[in-house]
């Protein structure tokens, strides 16, 4: 299975998934050069504690990676073999952006035109805001506070995830 991998909103590479008897074996290649230092791949599932991966290589071609995981340190993650991230990410030693499981509201996060902070109940949701000019989250204004030229929406956790 391969999947894209994002960088600052980008899609910047893929990382390819195979399972094997001892965990789940991750090989990330991104064609970037880039002079931000240490670059981490995190694993991004909803609702879950991002799942971090691995420190790339800068090789010829790019940045590289390949890493195995046991089930043992998946599970102890917070993740097996039913629950495996849904997107993958570089970041620097800051992490990478909290996700919300909202559709809509992670495609802004991960384009970079809303952020996402997680709070003890829920995720904050925080957007540009300016009196007449486009706001990323338009379509859920009136469910956000407005301060200080953000949109603010909080999102409290569901059972669910």
């Amino acid at each position: 299975m391969e999947q894209d991998v994002r960088y600052g909103g980008s899609i910047v590479g893929k990382v390819s998934l195979t399972r094997q008897t001892q965990g789940i074996c991750w090989e990330a290649v991104c064609p970037l050069q880039t002079g931000d230092g240490v670059l981490r791949l995190y694993g991004v599932y909803p609702g879950k504690p991002p799942l971090r991966i691995g420190v790339l290589e800068p090789q010829e071609d790019g940045l590289r990676l390949k890493r195995t995981l046991s089930w043992d340190t998946l599970r102890q993650a917070g993740y097996n073999a039913d629950c495996l991230p849904e997107r993958y990410v570089l970041a620097d030693r800051a992490g990478p952006p909290a996700y919300t499981g909202d559709e809509r509201l992670d495609a802004l996060i991960a384009s970079g035109a809303a952020e996402c902070r997680p709070q003890a109940d829920g995720w904050q949701v925080r957007a540009p805001f300016r009196a007449g000019g486009e706001c990323p989250l338009a379509f859920a204004l009136t469910a956000c506070m407005l301060c200080d030229g953000e949109a603010v929406l909080h999102m409290p956790r569901t059972g669910g995830r």
